[in-house]
């Protein structure tokens, strides 16, 4: 799953006093597309400016921020988050650094895609005291989502929120704010909307930041998953650092053997990781595989990899289970997660690659009557565009190897593998330079080397 995407640039930033709205306003904005925005206060209080609520029902939206210099932006700066799921408006704010630097010669535009905004978020019931059952029962979470899709669907047509409705919604915000093209940053599925944006629309593309990059020709759900070659990296680098490899042996080979203690479910006690009560659940390896994908998004989750692996194989998962309980997440709807790859990526698997996961996943996807997309979603994207192509070295869903052909496609694009890191990357100092001085025009020859070593494994006290 690529929704549940973690941004590690939230630190608790606020935009300065000094973005007030009354003296930002640009002087080429005619007053009736003024009046088409009304100051709105976002989560961290920062003022910014939101479109009135639309009237004609499922749509997506956005929030502005005009550049802090007087001069309207050539082209402004779409902000695109990931999932699918999440919005910009909820993923962006408060800005990271490198944005906010950015803020100053562009125009933002924090776009929301249909399904993440107004009364047609397709959100599902999440209650405050969470049962075990929500992140180690597969049927149960099944189920879950079955109900979920059945709820949503009786309010709306989940085949109206796909890629290709969203991007002609951007369209039309393009228009209505008086630009020509529009240039993005793109992160994790936030990627597919850039570069279809630009496959729709070329003549009104200018320049992409793609990160965490999901191809064209890649499927949510089947292709974004590589969690067996980074606990493999992850093994390795263990073995070659003398304190981990004390520790904690072969962190592959603890991993195989939790593929052969739960082969089939097995009932076991579990702490709850929030009371502390011995509870009974059922796991098995896809349970288990999933729960270890949400830990390898980010570095620092990363670290923590052979010590949970070490245990979880000597018979104690209660680590691996709080890890998961515990993983922090940007908001994100699950509604939109299936609206979208049960339309545009579930009809098109490749059928000899079908397993027990992506099988339970066309599951969910077949208890809807979902309408399938065109299959020209998924046709090469070609075009020269000024693209800068961001990966990580160790990124669980959408690995550096997925974009081999869309290098080619992309007739001015460069690629920049981050060795060692994970599925985000843009919150390291010299990747955000790199951002910045790629939408500046500024020449730049970083290769972001000095990224290269990575963070040390955790080592538990008993086994220093």
């Amino acid at each position: 799953m690529l929704g549940c995407l973690t941004l590690p640039f939230i630190q608790g930033l606020a935009l300065l006093a000094s973005i007030l709205l009354g003296t930002m306003l640009h002087a080429r904005e005619s007053s009736k597309d003024k009046d088409k925005r009304k100051p709105c206060q976002v989560k961290d209080g920062t003022w910014l400016e939101c479109p009135e609520p639309s009237s004609s029902g499922v749509s997506s939206d956005y929030v502005f921020r005009p550049a802090d210099k007087a001069k309207k932006s050539k082209s402004p700066l779409v902000l695109l988050a990931g999932g699918p799921g999440q919005s910009a408006s909820e993923g962006f704010i408060p800005l990271p650094p490198m944005i906010q630097d950015l803020s100053r010669e562009y125009d933002l535009i924090f776009f929301n895609p249909r399904g993440t905004t107004g009364k047609s978020k397709l959100k599902c019931p999440s209650p405050e005291t969470i049962d075990l059952k929500r992140i180690t029962d597969r049927t149960y979470m099944a189920d879950e989502a079955k109900s979920c899709l059945k709820s949503l669907g009786s309010r709306f047509n989940l085949s109206d929120f796909g890629t290709d409705a969203s991007l002609a919604d951007l369209d039309k915000i393009r228009e209505e704010l008086g630009y020509e093209k529009l240039s993005f940053y793109g992160v994790s599925y936030g990627t597919r909307l850039a570069l279809r944006y630009a496959a729709l629309y070329p003549d009104r593309t200018d320049k992409m930041v793609l990160e965490g990059v999901l191809p064209p020709h890649a499927f949510i759900g089947q292709d974004t998953y590589a969690l067996e070659p980074v606990l493999k990296r992850l093994s390795t680098r263990c073995s070659e650092a003398l304190p981990c490899a004390k520790a904690y042996g072969d962190v592959y080979e603890s991993y195989q053997k939790l593929r052969s203690d739960f082969a089939k479910p097995r009932t076991l006690d579990a702490n709850h990781p929030r009371t502390g009560k011995k509870t009974a659940i059922t796991l098995d390896i896809n349970m288990i595989d999933g729960m270890l994908l949400q830990l390898l998004y980010t570095e620092f989750d990363q670290t923590l990899i052979p010590a949970i692996l070490h245990q979880a194989s000597g018979g104690n998962l209660n680590p691996l289970i709080a890890s998961s309980f515990s993983a922090v997440r940007s908001p994100f709807y699950e509604g939109l997660y299936f609206a979208i790859a049960c339309t545009e990526d579930a009809p098109f698997f490749d059928s000899t690659k079908l397993d027990a996961r992506t099988e339970e996943f066309l599951d969910i996807c077949l208890s809807y009557p979902f309408k399938p997309s065109s299959a020209k979603i998924h046709d090469p994207v070609r075009g020269p565009w000024p693209t800068l192509l961001l990966s990580g070295e160790l990124d669980p869903v959408t690995p550096p190897e997925l974009i081999k052909s869309l290098k080619t496609d992309l007739t001015n694009a460069k690629h920049f593998v981050i060795p060692n890191k994970g599925h985000n990357v843009f919150y390291l100092r010299c990747v955000g330079n790199q951002i910045k001085e790629f939408f500046l025009d500024k020449k730049s020859d970083r290769n972001c080397e000095e990224q290269k070593q990575p963070l040390p494994f955790y080592i538990e006290e008993t086994k220093r």
